[in-house]
């Protein structure tokens, strides 16, 4: 597994959860800009460990021939 995977499964992961979480309820009104970084910067820090378990398990659990 490459760098080049891990990213994609980061892109794609992020990319799920933001519109789940838009999807549920809408985008929020009126709200402080530090509410804005941490409600769009969430998925793509909880994509980024997803992709991070999953790059580390695809790398070290491997099958070898």
């Amino acid at each position: 597994m490459s760098i080049a995977s891990l990213f994609r499964i980061w892109l794609v992961t992020s990319l799920l959860l933001l519109l789940w979480q838009s999807y549920g309820g809408g985008l929020p009104h009126d709200q402080s800009a530090s509410f804005y970084i941490g409600y769009f910067g969430t998925p793509f820090f909880f994509g980024f460990l997803i992709a991070l378990v999953a790059f580390l398990v695809f790398k070290y659990f491997q099958i070898r021939k």
